[in-house]
């Protein structure tokens, strides 16, 4: 029984680095996390032989719960428009902000100044 606890314990925390990752759009820790939490679930599934069938089901739960949540709040974050980059707020203020604009950058005998 203790083992199946344990690996519920594992799967919890594996799914819930999965839902992170998902939510972040990292596949690589995705894959990883839902690696460990197979293990994590089989361990769980010890448990099962003294009929104690809650650590299975929490550890299959929690990575449905980690999906769902991860993909809603990759959708939603996605959905946020992003800023505009600098080079459409310079050509929608016009030419004369562009030549004001303070130039950085660095400056060699054989290159001039390149902005970053």
């Amino acid at each position: 029984m203790p083992i199946g606890i344990g690996g519920a314990v594992l799967a919890v925390l594996c799914a819930l680095v999965a839902g992170i990752a998902l939510a972040l759009g990292a596949a690589g820790l995705f894959g990883g996390a839902a690696g460990v939490w197979i293990v994590g679930t089989v361990l769980s599934i010890a448990s099962s032989f003294a009929g104690a069938w809650m650590p299975v089901m929490i550890s299959l739960a929690a990575l449905a719960v980690a999906c769902v949540l991860g993909g809603i709040t990759r959708a939603v974050v996605a959905s946020i428009p992003s800023r505009a980059p600098a080079a459409e707020l310079v050509a929608e203020q016009g030419p004369a902000a562009a030549q004001k604009q303070k130039k950085v950058g660095v400056q060699t005998a054989a290159v001039r100044a390149v902005a970053s």
